[in-house]
């Protein structure tokens, strides 16, 4: 499992005008536009993906301690089917995080 290249949080999400995601301290790494109001999406839908992309580093990193902290109950053969549902699904989430699927 490679580490990800990502520049690590706080990343933050500007809304206004030109909703925004600012990556990285003091827009070190950048501003990415994510929509427009005049376009087809909703403001609401635009705020919404707004806040889910400002938390991705944070998401990262709490899905990798979520795996690293259920990988040895699977190793102990003492993960349900729901639990090891989770975790697959995690790893998928990071995998493709990692640009891997």
């Amino acid at each position: 499992m490679s580490e990800p290249s990502f520049v690590p949080g706080p990343w933050r999400f500007v809304n206004g005008n030109l909703p925004r995601v600012v990556v990285g301290q003091d827009c070190v790494a950048g501003v990415h536009k994510i929509g427009s109001f005049s376009g087809r999406h909703k403001p609401e839908t635009i705020t919404a993906n707004g806040y889910l992309l400002a938390a991705a580093p944070e998401l990262y990193t709490e899905l990798l301690h979520l795996v690293r902290l259920m990988e040895p109950i699977e190793d102990r053969g003492q993960l349900d089917v729901p639990g090891l549902a989770t975790l697959n699904g995690a790893r998928a989430a990071l995998a493709k995080a990692r640009g891997e699927q």
